[in-house]
């Protein structure tokens, strides 16, 4: 995808800039950026109009900006252009983009979702499996791999052995009830017939509703953390303490 990025001040688009916006829609997505926008007076329009080849042409202030009469041009369209260009990127660049853009974190929530939801359907597979306790081992590494996949949205260091350590520690802290119910569904499975079908079905439901439950805590947890903070002052401290009060409640 590209960004052709035209000064709002200057008020003209240059022959080279309509020759590059035809050259890369030949290969790609295009949008028209009109930087330090502050007064639109139909530039919008004359853009459109010249780079025809643009998927779109948004205005976008970054930085607010204080007049000589006092009158502050706050930021804008910042949100409007992360959300056009996860619709026209190719799919395959998503989460890449999703992850680089600092700008919309409903963006990383929504593919951290979709994460969820893949890793959900891969425990509930796992947890049907009618071998007794076979399924606790294989979880483990699903459930880190669904974590990792969210850390890398957020923007943060994917390292595997602190996600490693976040879902053991959990797991330990998850009281009699969780426990209760991965004994009964696995010891069902050593039953013939009957038993080994309901043991399955109990398990599977279990496993995707604790892995569900991981991923949106997890979630909600680095959402919250960067509400407050820089992604550079963000610790593993403050994730696993953040992670584990808000999975357990």
């Amino acid at each position: 995808m590209a960004w052709i990025c035209i000064d709002e001040s200057s008020r003209r688009i240059e022959d080279a800039e309509i020759e590059l916006c035809n050259l890369l829609s030949n290969h790609m997505p295009v949008i028209a950026v009109i930087t330090k926008a502050s007064s639109d007076e139909g530039f919008r329009i004359k853009v459109q109009n010249l780079l025809k080849q643009a998927k779109n042409v948004i205005r976008v202030n970054s930085v607010a900006k204080t007049l000589d009469d006092g009158y502050v041009i706050k930021p804008s369209g910042l949100i409007e252009l992360v959300d056009l260009a996860m619709e026209i990127i190719p799919e395959a660049q998503k989460s890449a983009f999703a992850a680089a853009q600092r700008v919309n974190i409903q963006q990383k929530k929504n593919k951290s979702h979709a994460i969820v939801a893949t890793a959900a359907t891969a425990a509930a597979t796992t947890g049907a499996i009618p071998i007794p306790f076979s399924d606790a081992a294989a979880l483990v590494p699903i459930q880190v791999g669904m974590l990792a996949g969210i850390t890398a949205v957020f923007g943060f260091e994917v390292k595997r052995a602190f996600l490693s350590t976040l879902v053991s520690s959990t797991i330990t802290g998850t009281g009699a009830t969780l426990v209760g119910r991965t004994i009964v569904s696995n010891l069902l499975k050593m039953f013939p017939g009957v038993g080994s079908v309901a043991g399955g079905a109990i398990a599977a439901s279990t496993a995707a509703a604790v892995t569900v439950a991981f991923g949106e805590a997890y979630i909600t947890t680095l959402t919250y953390l960067l509400k407050n903070k820089d992604i550079s002052e963000v610790s593993e401290i403050d994730i696993l303490t953040e992670f584990k009060q808000r999975y357990l409640k």
